[in-house]
C-alpha cells in the first residue's frame, strides 16, 4: 500500500510527470479488464472531462457514462448530451424521496453521517459510536480524544428539528453505479482527487490508484492531481469543456477558471459555511433561478416517525414534527436559517 509520504511526492511533480504516470493507470486498468470491461464515470465537470480525454488518449474507444440524478446545472446536462459515446443513466429514487427517507445533506458527508446514525438508536454500535463522537467521548486505542470528535456538531444533532444524512450521494450516484457494473460487467475510472477530502485520502492510501479487489473495484488516476493540475490540462490540450466554468486563466503559475468555480449537484449543501468562498446557491441564482427558487421555496413541520414519546434524556433528538419538502419545494431556506440560528447569521450564505 503506497505511504502518506509517496503520496506527497506525487502530488508535487510536474504536470507532464503525472499525466504519464495516470495514463500508465488507465493502461494497467484496461489491460486487465479489457477494452469493454470499463468506464469512465462522466458528470459533465471540469474534473470529468479532463479524466475523459486522458483516458481516451489511451484508448479511443472507452465508453462514458453519466448518472443523472437529475440536479446538474442546465448547462451541465446540455454538455453531456454534447459529447460522443456517453450512456445517460437515470436513478430509481428522486432526491426528494432521498430527503423525506433520509435527510438533507448539509455541513460534509462525514458530518451528516455522525448526526445521522447518533439519531438511529436502531443502528446499535454505530449509533453509539456517533453520539459519542459528538458529545466529545470519543477516544482512540491509547485512550487519546480521538480526530474524529465531531463536538462542535452536537448542537446541530440536538437543536435542528430536520432529518440529515449523506445518503443523497449512495442513492442517487453508487448504487446506480454498483447496479451499472453488475449488469454490463464494467468497473469505473473516476476523476476523483485526494486534494478534495480527507476520505479521498484514506481511500487512497488503501489501495493506491487502482483497486482490483473487491465487491467496489476502481480506477482513480487523478489522486495525486490537483485543480490547476485539471485546468492546465485542458487549456493545454483545448479540450472543450462547459461553458459554465468561464475562461480559464494562469495567474502566479496557478490555473483558475474565472467562472463558476464547482459545479456538482446544484442542491448540495456539503462544503456551505466550511468552505471559504463556498458560495453555491448564490451562484445557482445567476445560473439556474427556476432551480434556486425550488430549492428554497416551500417545505413543512410533518410528524416525526421516530419521535418517542417516552425518551426523557435532553441530550437525545426527539422532536415531534420535522421539517421537509412538499410539492411547492425543497424548503431549503428554512433549513439554512435554522443552521444559522445555532451557527451565525452569516455561516450559510444563500441570497
Amino acid at each position: 500500500m503506497p505511504t502518506k509520504q509517496e503520496l506527497d511526492i506525487l502530488c508535487a511533480l510536474p504536470l507532464d510527470v503525472k499525466i504519464a504516470k495516470s495514463q500508465q493507470r488507465v493502461r494497467e486498468w484496461i489491460d486487465y479488464w479489457g477494452e469493454d470491461g470499463v468506464y469512465v464515470s462522466f458528470s459533465g465537470g471540469k474534473d470529468s472531462t479532463a479524466l475523459l480525454h486522458l483516458v481516451r488518449e489511451v484508448n479511443p474507444n472507452i465508453k462514458a457514462v453519466f448518472f443523472n440524478t437529475g440536479l446538474e446545472l442546465p448547462q451541465i446536462q446540455r454538455f453531456v448530451r454534447e459529447t460522443e459515446n456517453v450512456d445517460i443513466i437515470q436513478p430509481t429514487i428522486s432526491f426528494i424521496d432521498v430527503i423525506k427517507q433520509y435527510g438533507y445533506p448539509i455541513f460534509s458527508k462525514e458530518i451528516s453521517d455522525a448526526i445521522y446514525f447518533a439519531r438511529r438508536p436502531e443502528c446499535e454500535k454505530s449509533s453509539v459510536s456517533k453520539y459519542n463522537q459528538l458529545i466529545g467521548q470519543s477516544f482512540d486505542k491509547n485512550g487519546n480524544k480521538s480526530k474524529r470528535t465531531k463536538e462542535r456538531w452536537f448542537p446541530a444533532y440536538l437543536e435542528l428539528p430536520f432529518n440529515i444524512s449523506g445518503h443523497c450521494c449512495t442513492r442517487l450516484k453508487k448504487l446506480p453505479s454498483k447496479s451499472y457494473m453488475r449488469k454490463y460487467h464494467r468497473r469505473p475510472i473516476i476523476g476523483t482527487m485526494t486534494e478534495e477530502s480527507s476520505l479521498r485520502v484514506s481511500a487512497y492510501l488503501k489501495s493506491g490508484c487502482n483497486s482490483f479487489d473487491g465487491d467496489y473495484a476502481r480506477s482513480v488516476p487523478l489522486s495525486f492531481w490537483n485543480e490547476s493540475d485539471i485546468l492546465q490540462y485542458i487549456s493545454l490540450n483545448k479540450i472543450p469543456y462547459c461553458d459554465v466554468y468561464g475562461e480559464i486563466v494562469c495567474e502566479n503559475d496557478k490555473y483558475k477558471c474565472l467562472g463558476c468555480q464547482r459545479t456538482g449537484c446544484s442542491y448540495c449543501g456539503f462544503g456551505l459555511g466550511l468552505v471559504k468562498n463556498n458560495n453555491r446557491f448564490i451562484e445557482l441564482k445567476k445560473l439556474a433561478p427556476k432551480q434556486y427558487d425550488f430549492s428554497l421555496s416551500g417545505g413543512e413541520f410533518v410528524e416525526n416517525p421516530h419521535y418517542d414519546p417516552l425518551l426523557t434524556d435532553k441530550n437525545r433528538w426527539n422532536p415531534k414534527q420535522i421539517w421537509q419538502p412538499n410539492k411547492d419545494g425543497l424548503g431549503m431556506a428554512k433549513i439554512f436559517d435554522m443552521v444559522n440560528d445555532i451557527y451565525g447569521k452569516n455561516f450559510i450564505i444563500y441570497q
